[in-house]
């Protein structure tokens, strides 16, 4: 009985280690045009598209992705809320987009990651970083943010 026991938890764990790793789809879709409007009320045009992770999106981003490395790439987040109130249900949906801040997407995993910049505003500031290779394990990029 213990060395049937012994056989079996082997091949038990023989066949998870041979099991593959899941490999994860990262795209962005087509650029759409969108009225973003900021806290202040003010509209102006920008350019979103969808983040896709497995078939399914994840995010909505906007601006051009920057490269960290050839698994981490960074880019803007644009997020859309329902305008219309509850009590509102015969009018249609009224989707107000608006601007947030940087996120961070791992290729390999799907991972999709909010990066926290300081002193960041996201209708006012642009934000400029130089990212190294410790970034991948969680050391702080230099980042500022200019008003």
């Amino acid at each position: 009985m213990p060395r049937t026991l012994f056989c079996f938890s082997i091949l038990l764990l023989a066949g998870t280690s041979l099991a593959a790793p899941r490999t994860h789809t990262v795209a962005l879709g087509h650029w759409r045009a969108v009225e973003v409007r900021s806290d202040s009320g003010e509209a102006q045009p920008v350019k979103v598209r969808e983040l896709i992770i497995d078939g399914r999106t994840r995010e909505y981003t906007t601006g051009p992705a920057h490269e960290i490395t050839d698994r981490l790439f960074v880019v803007r987040r644009a997020y859309r809320i329902n305008d219309a109130l509850p009590e509102e249900t015969p009018k249609p949906q009224q989707w107000v987009w608006r601007l947030d801040g940087w996120i961070s997407v791992d290729r390999q995993t799907g991972h999709v990651a909010q990066l926290n910049l300081p002193a960041f505003d996201s209708d006012s500031s642009a934000a400029s970083c130089r990212w190294g290779e410790g970034q991948l394990r969680g050391a702080r990029a230099q980042c500022r943010s200019t008003a």
